[in-house]
This record gives C-alpha cells, structure tokens and sequence, in this order.
C-alpha cells in the first residue's frame, strides 16, 4: 500500500479567459490542488483564484478526506464558493464494493446561498453505483433528488434525475 502528496495547478491568462466586453475587469486566473494518500487515507485541498472583479467576489477553495474502512468507504468534504451569494457547502458520502459491484449514497448541502436577496438551504441526495465487467469497462447508474431550495438556486426544471450508461477507459 502507497501513498505520496500529488499536487497539480494551471494558470490562466486574462486574455485567454474568452469573457465578454463588459466582464473585462479580470485578473489571471490560477488553481492549485493537493492531495496526499497513506494507505487507506486520502486528504485533498484545492484552491482557486476570484473569478472576476466585482463585490461578493473571492477565491474558492475545497477540503475533502477519504477513509477506507475495508468493508466501505467514507467521505467528507467542505467548500467555500466564489461569491457570497453562493454560500459554503459540506458534503458526505459511503461506497460499498460487492465483489465487481460498487454502490453508495452521498448528501451535499449548502447553507449559506442566497437567491433574490433570500437565504436558500439547497440540498441534494445520490445514489450511485458501478458493475465493472473489465480493468476498464463498466456499467453505471446515478440517481438524484434535490429540495425545492437547490431547484430553486440551480434553476432547474425538475427536482429529480438519473442517468444510466458504459464507461470504458482507453
């Protein structure tokens, strides 16, 4: 069993960010992530810069941890959106592998959203799952349900949504 620290960043120029006119007021964009796995822990930061230049407006940035207890795995993770009105969000979720079949359930939640000047407490629930028929082959299905709150915040049309299909890795 391995381990190490992995870290990954891009950097984006003003110029090549492809922003309307009016959205000009950028500065370069940059992301840094970092991840570091011993045995069965991983742990991971991300951090990126404002997106732009106007009030509300601040760096992202993401933690999350990973345990696997053997028999399933847990997750946790906490992050802090771009702008005020997006709010900060923690999630958490459990994978069990049944021979070739993973499945597990994962809840987001964001408490501090707001949309047309009222506060929000989007939430969403997920199931999910993969038959692997090969190293790199399989068969998936996802499925989830969000409260009226995050229908609302992400302006969708329905409240649930599933998807199902292959995945083969080259």
């Amino acid at each position: 069993m391995g381990g190490g620290v992995t870290i990954r960043g891009s950097y984006v120029f003003k110029g090549d960010r492809g922003l309307t006119q009016e959205n000009r007021n950028v500065d370069n964009l940059f992301s840094v992530a970092g991840t570091y796995k011993k045995e069965k822990l991983s742990i991971g930061l991300a951090h990126e810069s404002k997106l732009d230049n106007t009030l509300g407006s601040s760096n992202a940035w993401g933690t999350g941890v990973r345990y696997d207890f053997g028999s399933f795995v847990a997750a946790a993770t906490y992050f802090d959106n771009h702008y005020d009105s997006d709010g900060k969000g923690y999630g958490a979720s459990v994978l069990v592998p049944v021979g070739a079949l993973n499945v597990g359930l994962q809840y987001a939640w964001n408490r501090s959203a707001i949309v047309d000047k009222k506060s929000v407490k989007p939430a969403v629930v997920g199931f999910f799952s993969n038959y692997y028929l090969s190293k790199r082959t399989s068969l998936y299905f996802n499925a989830g349900r969000m409260n009226e709150d995050a229908r609302i915040y992400q302006t969708a049309g329905r409240r649930v949504s599933w998807a199902t299909g292959i995945t083969h890795n080259f």
